[in-house]
């Protein structure tokens, strides 16, 4: 009967043993089906992730984790008066020197965006304010001469 225990204690130390856990893990990355040696996320910047995958190889000693990213790369978009315009277009415009103001916004998930304002353009958004102040202004006189506030 003691032998019986004994070989139950046995056994069942046997199967619950702590199982040696892999003591290192190893990330490779393949972007676009290419391996990346020093991935540091900088290979990806200005382009948008299509599809990400991680698989596990598992050794006695080790785990290599592979990270399988595809990308596309996002063109940036061309705002010229609040016009959206070709690249073609809008380095024509930057070509002919007609140009007040160029902007450009970062964006990840949609590229960037480069907004471009004409010389023209800029004066009639001048104009447009000097008047706006004025009318303003007289607004404000035709409230006080009624002795309304605003």
């Amino acid at each position: 009967m003691e032998s019986i225990i004994l070989s139950a204690i046995i056994a069942f130390g046997i199967f619950t043993a702590p199982i040696a856990a892999p003591s290192d893990t190893t990330n490779k990355y393949y972007i676009n089906d290419e391996l990346v040696e020093s991935f540091d996320g900088s290979q990806i910047v200005g382009h948008k992730i299509t599809a990400y995958r991680i698989d596990d190889i598992h050794t006695s000693r080790q785990v290599v984790r592979i990270h399988h990213i595809s990308t596309e790369t996002v063109e940036p978009r061309y705002i010229l008066n609040t016009i959206q315009v070709s690249k073609a277009m809008a380095d024509s415009v930057i070509n002919t020197g007609n140009v007040s103001s160029i902007k450009v916004f970062k964006g990840i998930e949609t590229g960037s965006l480069i907004v471009i304002k004409t010389k023209d353009q800029a004066a009639k958004e001048e104009e447009f304010k000097r008047l706006s102040q004025i009318k303003a202004k007289e607004y404000k006189e035709k409230l006080k001469r009624e002795g309304r506030r605003n």
